[in-house]
C-alpha cells in the first residue's frame, strides 16, 4: 500500500502527463495497518511473559535485531549516494543530515535522510514504552496501555492548545503524538485475542473494511490533508485496521482460514520493500522517464515496472540478506538471553480454541 502510494509523487515528478489520481495517496494507510499490527504482534510474542521482568533483555534485542541492521544497510547506502550526489536522493533535505540521528533512530527536527525512517521512529518508541509495561503483573497491563494512550490523547491535546508549547522538542512531539493510538488499538487486539474474545470474525472483518471505505470516501477530494491532521487520520483508519485485524486472526486461530497464504513470501518481505522502494523508484525512474511520452500507457507500464522492480529487489535482499542476518542474530539471543527468548515465538498453540480458558493461561502462569 505504502508504496502503492508512493507512485503519486514518482508519476507527478518524473513522468509527463501525470495519470494517477490524488486517491492513490491512500495507500499511506498502511502505515497505520504497519501501527496496528505492531501493537498486536508485541502483545501476541510476549503474553505468556508479561509480568516477569526477565523476558525485557531479550524483548529489546529481538526488536533492535529486526529494525536496525536493514536500516543501517539502505540509510547506509542512500548516505553514500547524497555524499556523491545529494540531488539524486529523492527526499534530500537542505544542508547537511543528522547521520547520528538518522541511523540510532533518535527523532530531531528534521526527516531521516531515508524519509521512511520516520516510521521507525515511532516503531522504537513503542518498543520501549511497551517494554517498560511489561514490568507489569499480567493482568494488570491493559490498565497501563490504558493509561498509556490516555497520556498520549492529554499531552497531544496541551500541544495543540498551549501557544507556549509551539516548537516543542521533537522527542515531546514524539511521546504524544497520536498515531501511538494506532499501536494501542493493535494491542487491544492482542489482549482481547489472548484472553479468546474473537467473536464472529467475519463481521469484524467486513465492519473494518466498511469503515476503512467510507472513511476514504469522506476524504476522496483531499486525500492527502487526511494524512496531515493526525487526529482525522487515527480515526479514520486505526479502528478499521484494528477490527480488520481482529477479524483476521478469529478466521486464523478459530477457523484455519488463512486467505492469500501463498503471499506469505511477499509479506515477510515487505520490511525489506518499505525501506528500499522510494530509492529505487527514483533511480528507476530516471532512467525509465527519458522512453516515456505524455500518453497514459506509457505511465502505467513505469508503475508496474517500478513497482515490479522494487518487489523482487525486496524479495532478494530478504532473501540473501535478511533472514541469514536475523537467523544468526536470533542464535546469538537464545545463546546469551535464553528465558526471554523461550517466549519468542510463543509456545506453539497460538491462541487456542474459544473452549480453552486463556484468560487462566495468561493470568495465572507463574515465572520463577
Amino acid at each position: 500500500m505504502v508504496a502503492t502510494g508512493h507512485l503519486y509523487g514518482i508519476d507527478q515528478r518524473f513522468f509527463g502527463g501525470p495519470v494517477l489520481p490524488a486517491s492513490a495517496q491512500f495507500g499511506f494507510a498502511g502505515v497505520d495497518l504497519f501501527f496496528v499490527l505492531s501493537g498486536f504482534v508485541m502483545v501476541h510474542l510476549t503474553r505468556f511473559g508479561a509480568g516477569s521482568a526477565s523476558i525485557i533483555p531479550a524483548f529489546l534485542f529481538a526488536r533492535i535485531a529486526r529494525i536496525y541492521p536493514m536500516w543501517w544497510i539502505a540509510l547506509g547506502a542512500i548516505s553514500i549516494v547524497w555524499m556523491i550526489r545529494p540531488g539524486w536522493v529523492f527526499a534530500s533535505i537542505s544542508g547537511a543530515p543528522n547521520f547520528l540521528a538518522d541511523f540510532s533512530l533518535w527523532p530531531h527536527q528534521r526527516p531521516p535522510l531515508l524519509a521512511v525512517g520516520w516510521t521507525l521512529i515511532h516503531e522504537m518508541y513503542f518498543y520501549v514504552a511497551f517494554a517498560i509495561l511489561l514490568l507489569l503483573p499480567a493482568r494488570r497491563l491493559a490498565w497501563g496501555l490504558i493509561g498509556w494512550m490516555v497520556m498520549v490523547a492529554i499531552g497531544n491535546v496541551w500541544l495543540t492548545f498551549d501557544s507556549t508549547a509551539i516548537g516543542a522538542s521533537p522527542m515531546v512531539t514524539l511521546i504524544t503524538h497520536p498515531l501511538t493510538l494506532n499501536f494501542g488499538l493493535g494491542a487491544a487486539v492482542g489482549l482481547f485475542a489472548a484472553r479468546g474474545l474473537r467473536p464472529m470474525p467475519q463481521v469484524l472483518l467486513g465492519f473494518g473494511v466498511a469503515w476503512a471505505l467510507v472513511a476514504g470516501f469522506l476524504e476522496l477530494q483531499s486525500p492527502l490533508a487526511l494524512f496531515e491532521s493526525n487526529w482525522q487520520r487515527v480515526l479514520s483508519f486505526g479502528p478499521a485496521w484494528a477490527f480488520i485485524v481482529w477479524g483476521m486472526v478469529g478466521l486464523e486461530a478459530d477457523r484455519g482460514y488463512v486467505p492469500l497464504k501463498k503471499l506469505s513470501g511477499l509479506g515477510d518481505s515487505s520490511y525489506a520493500l518499505y525501506l528500499i522502494h522510494v530509492p529505487i523508484y527514483a533511480a528507476s525512474a530516471r532512467i525509465i522517464a527519458p522512453f516515456c511520452g505524455s500518453g497514459a500507457w506509457d505511465n502505467v507500464i513505469a508503475w508496474l515496472g517500478l513497482l515490479t522492480i522494487a518487489v523482487i529487489t525486496a524479495l532478494l535482499m530478504h532473501q540473501l540478506i535478511e533472514r541469514p542476518i536475523l537467523k544468526r542474530l536470533t542464535k546469538l539471543r537464545c545463546k546469551f538471553l535464553p528465558t526471554g527468548s523461550a517466549l519468542m515465538p510463543s509456545p506453539p498453540s497460538p491462541l487456542g480454541t474459544k473452549d480453552e480458558n486463556n484468560f487462566v493461561i495468561f493470568n495465572r502462569i507463574k515465572w520463577s
